[in-house]
């Protein structure tokens, strides 16, 4: 029961993983990060209602007091992932990732929270590592071996998926 409610609960931060690096190439996030690449910028953050906000604030106080008597109480460190992720709180969630990652070296949904957090950071060396840990695990799944790819070619800034130049 408890590993399909982390499966559950992963599941969203999923969705959000693969979004995130499949439009990352096309939107040159890393590209001239001082200047927006469109007029619309400042809209690609979700703005989060204010009491939606509270809500997840208590959910996050409460996981974190959790913690502070059950340091690895999966339950309490899935709900604080997701908390922090729907808060967009990249660096906080990745404490209980990471951890979650340790007691379930096996379960790729946490890779790919950890790769989408590493991405939205400006890691991307530690992106290219979760999504070489996601390749280790499920060598045969082509979109994983893209995704890695395609971040690498981002990494070295050889980006073929996008023809962003600056000006010389």
């Amino acid at each position: 029961m408890e590993k399909q409610t982390i499966q559950r609960i992963l599941i969203i931060a999923s969705g959000l993983v693969f979004v995130g690096i499949m439009v990352f190439p096309m939107a040159g996030l890393f590209n001239n990060s001082t200047q927006p690449s469109n007029p619309n910028a400042n809209q690609q953050k979700p703005v989060i209602p204010p009491e939606v906000k509270k809500q997840l604030e208590g959910q996050v106080k409460g996981y974190e007091e959790v913690l502070k008597r059950e340091p690895k109480n999966t339950s309490a460190l899935v709900g604080l992932a997701k908390a922090q992720l729907q808060l967009q709180n990249w660096q906080a969630s990745l404490v209980p990732l990471e951890k979650l990652s340790v007691i379930y070296p096996n379960q790729t949904e946490i890779w790919k929270a950890i790769a989408q957090t590493k991405i939205k950071l400006g890691d991307l060396n530690g992106a290219i590592a979760a999504t070489e840990k996601l390749v280790k695990l499920e060598p045969k799944n082509q979109e994983y071996q893209n995704v890695l790819k395609l971040l690498k070619q981002q990494a070295t800034g050889n980006n073929p998926g996008t023809n962003q130049k600056s000006p010389k």
